[in-house]
């Protein structure tokens, strides 16, 4: 479960502190973590052989089985001026 808040979430990602220059940025932009995800997160489909079935007609649409990894668009990185290689790998 995400954390409410923007501050929370870069804590619970860096428990260092690191992160914590990007707060401004994106709780400028956003009001949780929940929106930077709907915005940013890209979840990549599996190869046909490696896709399950839907289990039905409602969980046809979105089958969270049919994905692979995810990753942030890098258009986060950029909007939000995270530019250190470092920083963006804690995401």
């Amino acid at each position: 479960q995400l954390p409410p808040s923007i501050e929370e979430w870069l804590r619970e990602i860096d428990e260092v502190g690191f992160l914590a220059r990007y707060h401004g940025a994106i709780a400028a932009h956003f009001d949780s973590p929940a929106q930077v995800l709907d915005v940013y997160l890209l979840c990549r489909p599996l190869p046909r052989a490696e896709a399950q079935p839907p289990a039905s007609a409602a969980s046809a649409a979105v089958s969270a089985s049919n994905f692979g990894p995810v990753s942030f668009d890098p258009r986060f990185f950029e909007e939000m001026q995270i530019a250190k290689l470092g920083h963006r790998r804690l995401f």
